[in-house]
Formats: structure tokens, C-alpha cells, sequence
């Protein structure tokens, strides 16, 4: 298995920026040096929850690593990395002698994590893509580098909608409402930070006039696990609803896990619009 190397630190002029014109800086015996190795990323069974599968973490879109003060649980430093770059999956650096609260983060998408808030990470317009992290406590009291194995674990639930038949020609988005879960990530819990209710719109244009659809509502949880209602809307490029279906039966939602529903979402109503749905761990 391929693995990637994350060499954790934080360069000093961003550290000494952050004190008085009477600060020094410090002194080599003041400064440690950390490395991380990010060795893949887990996905558990459902069958059998002690299980992991593991994959290269080269397979994600992105990679970050932030630093948090562990006293004041504000942020040291922020690195992101994008699949592609040179030198992907490297960070380097020196920290001062402390305490520190380091989270490494591994996502698809395309937005970028917005890591001030160790207890509210999130990204724009409400999104959640797939997500990983690993989150580690660490004091830095030795001049000599020390070395840490990452293992990154999926943190969210996913509704995943499959239908088959006929989209509508004009077809432009397809939106997901929630009653519950977060789009806000604690990594000091591991979990979502507060339950609240949320909207997201994906772009269904490419899938107009095609046999099959296929979303996937990634959403983090305030539990290991729970039920939700889900409202699916289909609109128009004028905005005219196509079709709306509410799956208010208590959906089961578990962390690491995929509740799929197979169905008819354009069925006429007297047609086949029942669903089945499978937790699966995949």
C-alpha cells in the first residue's frame, strides 16, 4: 500500500508573529519538531463494526492539517493541500515547547475546509462532502523529532438517493432538506457540533434526460447514530417544482455508513414510487 508522508510543523515566522516586540525567539532547545504519517484512510463494515478496510489516501481530493493551541483552542497554523500538487501530502514545520490539539482532515469535494473553530469546522453554502479525519493531542517538550502514525476515519452519515427511469428533460437541481444532523464538525467529540436543520442544492443538469440518478447527502451526527426525514426536491431551470418526495419514516442514520434508498423519484403517482432502503458500510 502506498503511504503518504504528512511531516507536521509550523514555520516560526508564523508562530513569532503572534508576540510582543519583548517576545525572543525561541531558542533551538525551545523547539521540537513533529512528524505525522498519514499511512490510509478506514471504512468499517457494517457487518462487522471492528473490521476496517483500508484505502490509499492518495484517493482523496484534498488533505488538511491545522495546529490548535490546546489551552486556548485557538488556531497555530492551517496547510491545505489539493490532489495533484507537488509534494502532496507533505507539511512541515517547528513548534515551540506546549501543548497542542492537531487535527488532519481528508475530504472530496471541491470547497476548501474553513478550520478556525476547532469545535465548528465547516465549508461554505452548508456543504459536507465525504469526510476523514484523526485528531491528536500532543506535547511538544524535546528538541529531537518524534514521529506519529495518522490513521484518518470517515466521520460522516450519508442519504444516498438511487432512482431509475426517465429524468425530465429539463432537469436543472435536485435539493436535499433535513430535519437533523450538522454541517458543523467537532473534532474534539468527533462528531457533528449541534443538530440543525439544513438544505443543499446539487446541479442535475448533466443528468437530464438520462435512465438513472444517483445523489449522495453526506451530513454529519451529534450521535453514532440516529433517525432522520429527508424532503428531495426536483425544480426546473425556471425554478417550477418537478418533484418532491418526503421520506419522513425515520430514515436510519449511522456514522461510516450509507442509508441507500432504490426507487421510482419521477414515477407517475399511480406508478411504482415505493423505495427500499440498505445501511451499508461502503
Amino acid at each position: 500500500m502506498k503511504k503518504i508522508t504528512l511531516i507536521l510543523a509550523v514555520a516560526l515566522t508564523l508562530l513569532t508573529a503572534c508576540h510582543s516586540d519583548d517576545d525572543t525567539t525561541p531558542t533551538t532547545a525551545e523547539v521540537g519538531r513533529i512528524t505525522f504519517e498519514v499511512v490510509n484512510y478506514q471504512q468499517y463494515s457494517m457487518d462487522d463494526p471492528t473490521r476496517a478496510e483500508t484505502y490509499p489516501v492518495d484517493e482523496l481530493a484534498h488533505l488538511d492539517l491545522a495546529v490548535y493551541d490546546a489551552e486556548k483552542d485557538t488556531i497555530v497554523i492551517h496547510q491545505h493541500q489539493n490532489k495533484g500538487d507537488n509534494g502532496y501530502g507533505t507539511f512541515s514545520a517547528s513548534l515551540p515547547y506546549g501543548s497542542y490539539n492537531v487535527v488532519m482532515l481528508g475530504y472530496q469535494g471541491s470547497r476548501t475546509a474553513i478550520m478556525a473553530d476547532i469545535t465548528a469546522i465547516c465549508y461554505k453554502d452548508d456543504y459536507v462532502p465525504d469526510f476523514f479525519y484523526d485528531k491528536k493531542t500532543i506535547t511538544v517538550d524535546k528538541p529531537e523529532t518524534e514521529a506519529k502514525d495518522v490513521v484518518l476515519k470517515r466521520a460522516v452519515a450519508c442519504f444516498n438517493l438511487i432512482s431509475s427511469g426517465k429524468n425530465p428533460s429539463n432537469l436543472k437541481s435536485i435539493s436535499f432538506t433535513s430535519n437533523g444532523g450538522s454541517h458543523h464538525f467537532n473534532a474534539l467529540t468527533g462528531m457533528g457540533s449541534k443538530e440543525e436543520s439544513r438544505t443543499y442544492t446539487f446541479d442535475a443538469t448533466k443528468i437530464a434526460a438520462a435512465d438513472t440518478l444517483n445523489f449522495g447527502f453526506f451530513t454529519f451526527l451529534t450521535s453514532l447514530e440516529t433517525t432522520m426525514n429527508f424532503t428531495v426536491t426536483a425544480k426546473d431551470s425556471e425554478g417550477n417544482v418537478l418533484r418532491t418526495r418526503d421520506f419522513n419514516n425515520n430514515v436510519p442514520m449511522k456514522i461510516n455508513q450509507r442509508t441507500q434508498y432504490k426507487g421510482w423519484f419521477f414515477a407517475p403517482e399511480t406508478g411504482a414510487s415505493g423505495y427500499t432502503f440498505l445501511l451499508d458500510g461502503n
